[in-house]
């Protein structure tokens, strides 16, 4: 068994050799779980200076290139970047925000709403505001299940 240094090692090169490896890739990934690809990504970052995700947001592409990603994200980091891509273009996607508002117990909202403000700088429930502006239904609806557990 490797250890996170080898992976990660093993993983910056898969990344930056002349052509990406993408074999190597999914053969790490196929011999880790959730726990040691987070302690690979912060290995990477620490060893390399650069944070796995942007590295692998330009070192890859498409498809493959997201499901990496979200294999080295925790499932709240998922739904953060589910609930940003939801806000994106000219009108909000409602069943992401459905699924990650709705369906989760206290505790995994309110981690949902402390990394959403970590990773965005922002706060969850002004988002909402600011993207259903026309829609005052869903926007109340939404924001009750944002305030319906403490504020952060």
């Amino acid at each position: 068994m490797s250890t996170v240094e080898e992976l990660g090692e093993k993983l910056h090169e898969a990344l930056y050799n002349s052509k990406t490896k993408e074999q190597d890739i999914i053969d790490i990934i196929k011999s880790t779980d959730l726990l040691k690809r987070l302690s690979i990504s912060h290995y990477y970052e620490a060893v390399y200076g650069k944070k796995l995700q942007d590295d692998l947001n330009s070192k890859l592409s498409s498809d493959f290139k997201n499901l990496v990603k979200n294999l080295f994200l925790t499932p709240t980091e998922i739904d953060v970047e589910n609930i940003k891509n939801a806000f994106k273009g000219n009108s909000t996607d409602e069943t992401i925000l459905i699924e990650a508002l709705t369906t989760k117990p206290k505790f995994m909202t309110d981690e949902l709403k402390k990394s959403y403000k970590t990773l965005t700088k922002k706060e969850l429930k002004d988002d909402i505001e600011k993207n259903f502006t026309s829609d005052t239904r869903l926007k109340k609806k939404f924001s009750y299940f944002i305030k319906r557990y403490k504020k952060y």
